[in-house]
């Protein structure tokens, strides 16, 4: 795993205060959206709303995420003075806030993972191959066929092929 080549990705939790309109929420959407086209360091904008089912939300309603090109792209977008000027239309009509801003690791799936497996096993494990070959063992969802077309085939659990 690596860390990707200094982008920043910047999330905003917000809970709106229960005055605050839809009307005035899609207004500060589009003011905080239009950001992008004001400040160079801000490569992408994304919304939502919440819409998770397992309830631990805390009462954040809104997801706002930015894409900077650097961590001194975050610097130059907070002391931006159309961020500062966003900045002090939207704070105020929020209840509660909470930003977090990443750079996002990159996954090389070319390596084994620890997911289902009590101990991590290596490509060149013993136990991964049968005693009596070099064959892999089967493992028992596999459906596996026979060296010898004329033998019946080995079935998984639910006994399909």
């Amino acid at each position: 795993m690596g860390e990707s080549k200094g982008m920043v990705i910047h999330i905003l939790l917000a809970k709106f205060k229960d005055e605050i309109t839809e009307e005035q929420i899609e207004e500060l959407k589009k003011a905080y959206a239009n950001l992008v086209n004001l400040i160079e360091p801000m490569k992408t904008f994304q919304w939502g709303k919440n819409v998770s089912i397992e309830n631990l939300h805390e009462g954040y309603t809104h997801v706002f995420q930015s894409t900077f090109e650097s961590k001194q792209g975050m610097v130059e977008y907070i002391e931006h003075p159309a961020h500062a000027k966003f900045s002090d239309m939207f704070l105020p009509s929020l209840e509660k806030i909470i930003v977090v801003d990443y750079e996002p690791t990159v996954i090389n799936f070319d390596e084994p993972t620890l997911i289902n497996s009590d101990e991590p096993k290596s490509k060149d494990s013993d136990e991964s191959k049968s005693k009596d070959s070099d064959e892999p063992k089967a493992k028992d969802s596999d459906a596996l066929k026979s060296k010898n077309s004329d033998e019946p085939k080995l079935t998984n659990s639910n006994g399909s092929n």
